[in-house]
């Protein structure tokens, strides 16, 4: 029975193919945003984690400080679960050797001694919630010297702002991608209400036929029912498959200007993780479109067709 109904379905798409199109359309639209906004989400979580990941809190240490002092504040610093991965030691030396990897003018390595250079202990945190109050302990600490932040730009004063800044960037991606959404999904409803309030009308008399002969009300209702839902499956493949293109043509200039993101991984770096995610997102997005279909055509039923 609902292969008919779907075949029914089918037939009044055909027979009314504007209207159709318009449905299809606004629903392509939609699903076109949904997928560009995941896809800046997915990137955008990418940085947060790979940042949360490197070495960012730098806690340079005195040059007086002795190694048991060194090694005691190294201990206490693991215990801490708030802190994920090894805590890196980097002695005068070997500063120095990444001071000399880093400069473009041999010259200036020369005249540049190591012993001006301080020894530090480097690690990450679990999330960068937690970077502020271990920057806060570690400048309590009699062997440290100064705190750094690798995603800080003038000095321990500017470590905060820094933190709030990037936490900040991330909570407005989502904040964004959720207020488009937030448009888009009663504007794409009252869409199919209108259009399949419309198919109603059209077919008042075949309903009333069909009522008449003693037709259920499921047998009336479901055609139109999967009509909704047809018009959110179509939709989200097109608008899927429409952003999946775009993606396509960005890698090129994203990979373009690279060196400017390092090894972030904004984009996924291998097939399977590619293909998981893609398939992931258009599974979700057709889930979704037959429950937008199912709730247009319900609300346009519940209306335009009463009994």
């Amino acid at each position: 029975m609902d292969m008919e109904h779907l075949r029914v379905a089918f037939t009044h798409i055909r027979r009314s193919p504007y209207q159709a199109l318009a449905a299809i359309l606004v629903l392509s639209y939609m699903f076109f945003v949904v997928s560009i906004v995941a896809f800046h989400a997915y990137a955008a979580e990418s940085t947060l984690t790979y940042i949360e990941r490197q070495p960012q809190i730098i806690a340079f240490l005195k040059n007086s400080a002795d190694i048991s002092s060194i090694e005691k504040l190294k201990q206490e610093l693991s215990l801490d679960r708030r802190i994920s991965g090894e805590i890196k030691f980097v002695s005068h030396d070997q500063a120095f050797e990444i001071f000399k990897s880093a400069a473009d003018n041999p010259l200036v390595t020369e005249l540049v001694p190591p012993e001006i250079f301080s020894p530090s202990l480097e690690f990450s945190v679990q999330d960068l919630s937690f970077a502020q109050d271990i920057i806060s302990r570690l400048k309590r600490e009699e062997v440290v010297d100064s705190v750094a932040f690798t995603g800080s730009v003038g000095g321990e004063s500017a470590i905060g702002s820094a933190i709030r800044r990037l936490e900040g960037t991330i909570q407005y991606v989502r904040t964004l991608g959720l207020v488009f959404i937030g448009f888009l999904v009663p504007t794409v409803v009252i869409v199919l209400v209108v259009i399949i309030g419309m198919r109603i009308s059209t077919r008042r008399e075949e309903i009333d036929t069909l009522r008449l002969i003693g037709a259920t009300p499921w047998f009336i209702r479901a055609p139109l029912v999967f009509e909704g839902i047809l018009y959110g499956i179509i939709g989200a493949f097109i608008g899927f498959l429409s952003s999946f293109v775009w993606f396509l043509y960005s890698v090129p200039a994203i990979k373009e200007y690279s060196v400017y993101f390092g090894n972030i991984p904004i984009i996924p770096r291998d097939l399977s993780a590619g293909l998981m995610l893609f398939g992931s997102l258009l599974g979700v997005e057709l889930l979704f479109a037959i429950l937008i279909g199912f709730i247009g055509s319900f609300i346009a039923l519940s209306r335009y067709l009463r009994f």
